[in-house]
Formats: structure tokens, C-alpha cells, sequence
């Protein structure tokens, strides 16, 4: 007989669990005694825990999606409005406006523009530059022209949030794959459980009858190699053949004709191209004349 099929995605789960509780509710109804009305009740009792919990995990993870679009954009917003700030205020300190004092609180590369490359280090920069800047904007209010410093506070309170937000969705995620992973284990249990159970009470019955009923429990099968045999293979042309109707073909659409040489075989049985040459010959070209 053949091999039952296992469940390798939750598509597969989801269509075999609400296959099996129809079926099994359907066959309980009918008088056909093939589980007992407890499984056919736990069948369906899981085919909507494994739909509910589905449904939430997808749903957390396009709100994962969009949040991480939204951080993404403010974070991007802090980047510029730091890089922007920071680039007037070494101007303003070769200027002799400030000290060098002032631009070393704020932890950033006097030389060339911060490249920082995670999101975390934004956020504490953008962060420091706020704080030493407000402490500094009563002695030199020239320090923040634009943006402004309100600008940046709201930049930041805007990463912050999102950031924030972001880490809640991911955990909201996690915790969603973790129940989604157990309800994966239920049903991959009962669809071997159910197996058993139907093979039990259909005993002596002949195997394609067998598994025209699994079948309607949402079961699917390995073929045998008798059935993988019985299927027509599609004959192979020879390399000549092949190549002649090629040939044939694209002088009737006029496409250029591309003659190579036959593949050689290396001792060891390799089958190598080396040494091939190749030459474009027109289809209306006529052909030389005889000497």
C-alpha cells in the first residue's frame, strides 16, 4: 500500500483538518462507525484553534510589516535631521562660533559625517545632540537655525515611538508563532492518530478501497513504483534528430543557422565542448558554387 503523505505546510494542515471533521461528522451522521464521536468532536475543536491561531499569526505579521515600514521612514527622518545639524555645527566650529568642547559632548566624528548602520545608535545620537544642544542653545543661540530644536525633539520622540512599537510587534509576532507551533504539533498528531484509527476499523478491506475512503478524510498518497512505472515517459529524440529539425526549423523562419561542432568524450566518460567552433551562416545565403 502506499505511503501516506505528510503535512509539509499549514495549507496542507489547514484543508486535512477541515476535511477529516466534515468527513468524520458526516460519517458519524450517516451511521458509519469509523472514530468514535469524541475524536470527530476534538477534530473539530482543533480545526478551529489551528484556523484561529493561524489567522492571528498572519495578522500580527502584516502589522509587523507595516510598522517596520513606518520606523524605517523615522528613523530615516532622525538621520537627516542629525547628519543636517551636525554638518552647520562643524561649520560654526571652524568658524570660531563655538568650541571644540561643544561638538565633543555629542560623541559624533569631528572628520566626515556619522555613518552609524543600527538603528539603535541613531536614536542615542539623535538623543545626545538634543540634550547638549538644549543646554547650549541659552549661551549660543545660534547652535540650532535649522532644523530647529523643536524639530529634532519630535524627530526623535517619532523614532523612539516607533522603535518602541516595533518591539512590541515582534514579540507579538514570537508569541504568535510559538501557539501557532503548537497548534502544528495537534495536527500533525491527529493526522497520524486518525490513520491508525481508520486503517483499525476498515480492516480487510482491500487497499484501493482503502484509500478512496482515507482519501475523503483528507488524506493523500505516494504513488507505488508499479503506478510511477505505469506512466508514460516521454521518449527522448537522438542529438542528431534533434538537431536537424533545429536546423530545418529556422531556415523556414529565416533565423540565422548555427552550426558547432559534436561534443567529444574525454576518456573517463566526460563529455566536453572544448575546442568547438561555431559560425553564423545567413538561411538565404546560396550555397558556393561547385568548382
Amino acid at each position: 500500500m502506499p505511503r501516506i503523505m505528510y503535512l509539509q505546510s499549514d495549507r496542507n494542515r489547514s484543508n486535512f483538518i477541515s476535511i477529516a471533521a466534515r468527513a468524520g461528522r458526516n460519517d458519524l451522521d450517516a451511521g458509519k462507525g469509523y472514530i468514535p464521536p469524541a475524536v470527530a468532536d476534538q477534530l473539530a475543536g482543533v480545526r478551529r484553534g489551528f484556523k484561529s491561531t493561524l489567522r492571528v499569526y498572519y495578522d500580527a505579521r502584516a502589522d509587523l510589516a507595516g510598522i517596520v515600514e513606518t520606523h524605517a521612514k523615522a528613523i530615516d527622518t532622525l538621520r537627516a535631521c542629525v547628519r543636517h545639524l551636525w554638518k552647520d555645527l562643524r561649520f560654526q566650529y571652524r568658524m570660531g562660533h563655538i568650541g571644540f568642547e561643544t561638538l565633543a559632548l555629542m560623541e559624533l566624528p569631528i572628520k566626515g559625517m556619522p555613518g552609524f548602520t543600527r538603528y539603535d545608535d541613531w536614536l542615542m545620537a539623535g538623543a545626545r545632540m538634543e540634550h547638549h544642544l538644549r543646554n547650549q542653545s541659552a549661551e549660543h543661540p545660534e547652535l540650532v537655525t535649522s532644523p530647529s530644536l523643536a524639530q529634532l525633539s519630535a524627530y526623535r520622540v517619532a523614532a523612539d515611538d516607533a522603535a518602541e512599537r516595533l518591539s512590541q510587534a515582534k514579540a507579538r509576532v514570537m508569541d504568535a508563532r510559538d501557539d501557532l507551533d503548537v497548534q502544528r504539533d495537534e495536527v500533525d498528531r491527529l493526522h497520524g492518530y486518525l490513520a491508525k484509527l481508520l486503517r483499525a476499523a476498515m480492516h480487510g478491506t482491500p487497499n484501493p478501497a482503502l484509500r478512496d475512503e482515507m482519501r475523503r478524510y483528507g488524506y493523500s498518497f505516494r504513488p507505488t513504483k508499479t503506478e510511477a512505472a505505469s506512466q508514460p515517459a516521454q521518449a527522448e529524440q537522438p542529438e542528431e534528430t534533434t538537431v536537424e529539425n533545429e536546423l530545418t526549423a529556422d531556415a523556414e523562419s529565416g533565423r540565422p543557422r548555427i552550426w558547432t561542432r559534436p561534443r567529444r568524450t574525454d576518456p573517463g566518460g566526460i563529455q566536453s565542448n572544448h575546442e568547438a567552433t561555431r559560425f553564423i551562416e545567413p538561411a538565404s545565403q546560396s550555397p558556393p558554387p561547385e568548382g
